[in-house]
Parts: structure tokens; sequence; C-alpha cells
């Protein structure tokens, strides 16, 4: 069966809740990219996740709460730089978020640097806030693991 390979981020969510019978911002693991992998490692799909997970005590989080749904994370690089962080507001009609991700390990990712072996037939997801702010987004464009295959490229340098 084909992997697939998913990079971009494993973030800390801060979802409003309750503490103690205080209002609080409650941790959750999470991110776009990172809940794609969860989700087909819960359909049986062999998947790998290749993105920078931090060595912070959020980083040990996301990387077992992966591993615990099925996620290879052997090959994603651990990084000393702080995990990214996300406060959501449900104020409005619709979700608001503030990042923080400044120096991150997300952000630090930088596929020239990666090991995997992706082969023909293989998927490589990536996406969202990683693909925001260099290096992350500089080395995505055409990451170097998908050198001579097919690679669907969602940036068109020709328009605007």
């Amino acid at each position: 069966m084909k992997r697939i390979w998913v990079t971009g981020e494993a973030l800390i969510d801060f979802i409003p809740g309750e503490i103690a019978g205080r209002q609080a911002f409650v941790p959750c693991c999470g991110g776009s990219t990172f809940n794609a992998a969860k989700a087909a490692a819960l359909q049986g799909a062999p998947v790998s996740f290749i993105g920078a997970i931090s060595t912070d005590m959020f980083g040990d989080q996301l990387a077992a709460d992966l591993s615990a749904d099925g996620v290879d994370v052997s090959m994603a690089p651990r990084s000393d730089a702080p995990s990214t962080l996300a406060f959501v507001s449900y104020e409005g009609p619709e979700p608001r978020y503030a990042f923080f991700n400044r120096q991150s390990a997300t952000q630090m990712t930088d596929m020239s640097q990666l090991s995997c072996e992706i082969r023909s037939g293989d998927i490589l997801h990536l996406g969202s806030i990683s693909l925001v702010e260099n290096p992350g987004a500089d080395s995505s464009i055409y990451p170097p693991p998908c050198h001579g295959h097919g690679f669907l490229n969602p940036y068109s340098h020709g328009s605007k």
C-alpha cells in the first residue's frame, strides 16, 4: 500500500473551557496537517508525519498523540524551537485564531533536510500555516523528497 507523508503544523490549540470551575483555555493537540495525518491513520492508511515537532512538553504530547493513533513519527525531526500555540475564540459566527508561531518548530521545518523515501504513487500532504513564512514556505514549494516524481504544486508563479 502506498504511504501518505504529512508535513506542516503540529500545534497546541487552546480552546475556551473550564478548569476547577473557572474560565480557562484548555490545551488540545491539533493543527490542520496534524489532524489530516491522524484521520488517515485512523482509516487504516499508512501515514508518516515528517514535519518538525518540538522537544518541549507540548511537542512530546503531540508526538505521543500521533503515535497513539497509528501515525509514524520516526522520521519527524525534533526541534529545540518551541511548539506553535493557537488560541481559539468562539465569540462570533466563525472561530477566530491567534497563532504564536514565531521561530517555532513548525516554521523550522526544512524539506531539504528530510530523509524520507517518497516513492511513485505515494501522497505528500502539506499545508496551512507552515507555508506562510520561511524557511518552511520556500522549502515546501518543490520539496526535494519529491524530485523525480510527479508533484501537484498548489502555487502558480504566473498568477496573482
